[in-house]
C-alpha cells in the first residue's frame, strides 16, 4: 500500500437488492472486479 495514492479502504455492507444493483453496473461497464474501478464514469 506504499504506493497507493488512495489510502483509505472502505468496505460497506449492503442488501442483496443493492449487491445485485452493484453487479448490473459492472456487467453494464465489462467490470468483473469490484475493486477494479477504472472503467467507472
Amino acid at each position: 500500500m506504499a504506493n497507493r495514492k488512495r489510502k483509505i479502504v472502505l468496505r460497506v455492507p449492503v442488501t442483496a437488492e443493492e449487491q445485485a444493483l452493484i453487479q448490473q453496473k459492472m456487467a453494464l461497464f465489462h467490470t468483473a472486479n469490484f475493486s477494479d474501478r477504472r472503467n467507472w464514469p
